[in-house]
């Protein structure tokens, strides 16, 4: 009988051991569970779990999967199969947020309450950037160059965008 105990043991363990899987996303190694990766359906993951390890991504002499993304955001896209909530990371902006998401095949709706409102906080803070951009830019077309205002404006614009 202790024998039987032992060897269901044994397969319990080899069971765990064939299902675990290893991708590495931006230099960053994340060991997971294929059966995790189901946890979430109709998204990238998944479909790896149900197709390993027939996809581009993985490595067979490494044995692991290899994304060129953002490690950390990727941290809470795999926090969410774990236990079921996505959170978004507040020293991350938005808008690279729901561009990871997108590309993980998860939609932002998904997004936990707690961390709805400052999600959209800063969606909406981009948006409004780009529109005043935008009304600068066409402002100083249809001002021409020339007058000290238009340059004061650009010089003014440099200040409140570091991008430019």
């Amino acid at each position: 009988m202790a024998g039987k105990i032992s060897t269901s043991g044994d397969n319990m363990f080899d069971v765990l051991r064939n299902d675990r899987i290893t991708i590495n996303v931006g230099g960053f190694r994340h060991n997971t569970f294929l059966t995790t990766l189901k946890n979430i359906p109709d998204t990238r993951l998944s479909w790896i779990a149900e197709n390993h390890p027939n996809s581009s991504d993985y490595d067979p002499v490494l044995g692991e999967y290899f994304f060129d993304r953002h490690p950390r955001i990727f941290t809470e896209v795999l926090n969410y199969y774990r236990i079921g909530k996505l959170h978004c990371p507040v020293d991350v902006c938005s808008a690279l947020f729901q561009e990871e998401l997108s590309y993980w095949g998860i939609n932002e709706r998904d997004i936990e309450p707690c961390c709805w409102v400052l999600y959209k906080r800063q969606m909406n803070t981009e948006e409004t950037l780009k529109t005043f951009h935008l009304d600068n830019a066409r402002k100083a077309s249809r001002d021409g160059c020339d007058n000290s205002k238009g340059k004061e404006s650009g010089r003014l614009l440099v200040y409140l965008d570091p991008r430019r």
